[in-house]
């Protein structure tokens, strides 16, 4: 398997079904890609909150694993290992796009520190991005490191922003009018959904943030991964997002070096062996360990 380059491009708050009413539904050009896709219909997120659900998703292990509180963001890198270190491992160059400077300053532990003085130009750490800026900074990288290993990690935000299909075309698009595309890995998913303003009538979700909310458009997200030499279709099994880490570091054969929650879906894919996800349980909690509030949702393959 020749995998040369890795790009995660994440649209954060996209629902994983279609709709029509704001900018949070999933787009349809996801369609478009399931020729060259495995499309994942049952995702979910660790949690309903775009940093913890990154923390997790850089990790494999479940949020409440990782910090006590926000006010107590600390954790052990050795103990808690995120993908990008095990990338530089196999030497590919890291160039994390995050739209958030609040994302940036709270994760760079977890998804590295993108050179900014090379991108300057286009956008600078002071404010956060806009998803044109964002687009261009990822032009500037492929631009610039085209013959380099590369993961590069460009989280997006569709919320009010009715350009965000052609957004997220022009990334797929960009890569392969440089002939980055065939050989890459790549990652589209959403960090959670967003409740429906439709589909809420529950006396005790209304009024409450999206981020204590488990109903199922906002937990329940879009999740698309192209690998090369294997040929996509669609899963329904029941997955999480804490497995994206697991599965990347098995296609590359890379050996964990901290014990993660999610499990590899390698087998799955080639052989549609379910052996590791058969009576499975997804966690997903609305709050890190000892914060007030917190919910805990579990879903099982067969519920």
């Amino acid at each position: 398997m020749n995998i040369k380059n890795i790009y995660w491009i994440v649209v954060d708050s996209m629902r994983y079904y279609k709709g029509k009413g704001d900018s949070r539904f999933r787009i349809n050009y996801l369609d478009e890609l399931e020729e060259d896709f495995y499309n994942f219909t049952n995702a979910y997120t660790s949690a309903p909150s775009t940093i913890m659900s990154a923390a997790s998703m850089f990790t494999g292990v479940e949020t409440i694993k990782i910090a006590r509180n926000y006010s107590d963001w600390k954790f052990n890198i050795d103990q808690i290992k995120p993908l990008y270190q095990y990338l530089n491992n196999k030497n590919f160059k890291n160039f994390p796009i995050d739209n958030s400077k609040r994302a940036r300053e709270m994760l760079k532990d977890l998804m590295g520190v993108l050179n900014y003085k090379s991108h300057e130009k286009f956008a600078r750490h002071h404010s956060n991005w806009s998803n044109v800026d964002m687009l261009s900074i990822f032009k500037n990288i492929i631009k610039k490191n085209n013959k380099d290993f590369k993961y590069v990690l460009s989280w997006l935000d569709c919320r009010g922003d009715a350009n965000i299909e052609s957004i997220v075309k022009g990334h797929i698009n960009y890569l392969k009018e440089n002939n980055q595309y065939d050989d890459s890995l790549i990652i589209i998913n959403s960090d959670h959904g967003y409740p429906d303003p439709n589909a809420i009538k529950t006396t005790n979700i209304v009024g409450n943030r999206h981020d204590l909310i488990v109903t199922e458009d906002n937990i329940k997200v879009p999740l698309m991964l192209k690998i090369p030499g294997l040929k996509p279709r669609t899963i329904d099994e029941k997955v999480s997002l804490i497995d994206i880490l697991p599965t990347i570091t098995d296609l590359l054969n890379i050996k964990l070096e901290h014990e993660v929650d999610g499990i590899s879906l390698v087998s799955l894919l080639k052989s549609n062996d379910k052996t590791n996800i058969d009576n499975r349980i997804i966690r997903t909690d609305t709050r890190l360990l000892l914060q007030e509030g917190k919910i805990t949702c579990l879903i099982k393959n067969d519920l």
